[in-house]
């Protein structure tokens, strides 16, 4: 990935007109059959070096994963015209011997990107001041969740950066149990963003439905797997239970 950037940043800064390979983490994941992907932090800053310090970098691995047909996700980052940055989610038919079921995904990006500090907002950031901001998450799940329903999803499954809980006043970011205790409509959410790995978290929303919550450790180690078991009730599906684990890539 460092010597993709080096080469896609030498041609820019040359206006060489060359071309340049498709970026290597969009076609790994393009071989995992991934249907989309949700921004987080450190796709808009980072702490180690100046990898994602020209916004043009980010815009053109979206645009890489675009042409492979996987959706870049975040529901909640804004251009300053108002208009999402990227896709705020998608609804994916899933093939079943009884028919299919329809999965909403809704992503969500912690608005702490910060660098170094998690309490720097996306729009306070050099690169992106005037270009993009972000909007409370839990708020935002809100509006997306009701807009989804219109679409009559079976399932919801929010994919959020962010952690399960703050870890103190400046590290406000990590929300994930107020999402799935605020926000009704999910049925399940993946989060990220503190790198622990988490079976399951069980938790109730304002209805009294169960939400879970899985999150896959760090740097692809894991992947979550959430198992829901559905039926057909005057022809709509029910979901009767629901469970997820982490699993070791091989």
């Amino acid at each position: 990935m460092t010597q993709w950037y080096k080469e896609w940043k030498n041609i820019r800064d040359n206006n060489s007109g060359k071309t340049i390979s498709r970026c290597p983490m969009v076609m790994d994941m393009n071989q995992g059959m991934y249907d989309a992907v949700v921004l987080g932090n450190h796709e808009f800053v980072s702490e180690k070096d100046e990898f994602w310090s020209d916004e043009r970098l980010l815009d053109a691995v979206i645009e890489d994963f675009e042409q492979v047909t996987i959706s870049v996700l975040s529901a909640n980052i804004y251009k300053q015209s108002g208009k999402n940055y990227v896709k705020p989610y998608i609804i994916k038919d899933v093939e079943t011997s009884e028919g299919n079921v329809k999965v909403g995904i809704l992503g969500l990006t912690i608005k702490e990107v910060g660098k170094g500090l998690e309490n720097v907002n996306l729009q306070e950031q050099f690169q992106y001041k005037g270009k993009l901001y972000a909007n409370d998450l839990v708020e935002d799940a809100k509006k997306w969740v009701k807009i989804m329903k219109k679409k009559k999803p079976d399932i919801i499954v929010a994919v959020v950066h962010s952690g399960e809980e703050p870890k103190n006043p400046k590290h406000p970011g990590n929300r994930i149990k107020e999402l799935a205790t605020t926000v009704d409509g999910i049925d399940a959410i993946v989060a990220s963003h503190t790198h622990e790995k988490i079976d399951e978290h069980e938790y109730k929303n304002k209805s009294g439905e169960k939400v879970i919550v899985t999150q896959p450790g760090e740097h692809g180690k894991y992947y979550s797997k959430i198992t829901f078991k559905v039926n057909k009730e005057k022809g709509s599906w029910i979901i009767n239970d629901k469970f997820s684990k982490t699993i070791e890539f091989e």
